[in-house]
């Protein structure tokens, strides 16, 4: 839980104010006793842990890359008393969280190589339902790269695209 304050220094909390993030912080943590009780307890993973239903085909690497998730957006800037367009359009990058496998070494090398361009890059991924959803990058450079590891989890990393241009497909 996240509370913020005013950067007042004049800036006081009522009675009712204190209660209420008192009782918050009692639920969460009785919560948070027996949901951690019960996923410590369980020693059978979920089924949906064992296998990603994303895949990346990245133009100059052989294969498709499994992904764990994904995350892209836009961002149109509007005025909010009027809806009007206060900007252009921007798009956020396609940020990857990946197992480290041997699209690793590539990877990093077009994240290390000024100017490496690929011409496309595509998302693909098929929803519990069955229904596949395709999302084309072009003009596409590694923005960033980072790899992570701990103890209990598999060596994972973390790639950002950026991106000229985008198609979004969607079939049942």
């Amino acid at each position: 839980m996240v509370l913020i304050y005013p950067s007042s220094p004049s800036f006081r909390m009522t009675s009712y104010q204190v209660r209420f993030i008192a009782a918050l912080g009692t639920v969460a943590a009785l919560s948070l006793a027996f949901f951690g009780y019960s996923l410590v307890s369980s020693s059978v993973p979920p089924a949906f842990a064992a296998q990603s239903d994303y895949f990346l085909k990245i133009e100059g690497i052989d294969g498709e890359i499994t992904i764990e998730s994904f995350s892209w957006g836009i961002v149109s800037p509007r005025d909010a008393a009027s809806g009007l367009p206060t900007g252009r359009r921007q798009y956020e990058p396609l940020i990857i969280r990946k197992r480290i496998d041997k699209a690793s070494p590539l990877l990093f090398r077009m994240a290390n190589d000024k100017g490496v361009r690929i011409k496309k890059a595509v998302l693909m991924g098929e929803d519990r339902d069955g229904r596949h959803f395709e999302v084309s990058f072009f003009d596409v450079f590694v923005e960033a790269f980072k790899q992570s590891g701990d103890a209990d989890s598999p060596p994972m990393e973390s790639v950002s695209f950026n991106f000229s241009k985008i198609e979004w497909k969607y079939s049942l």
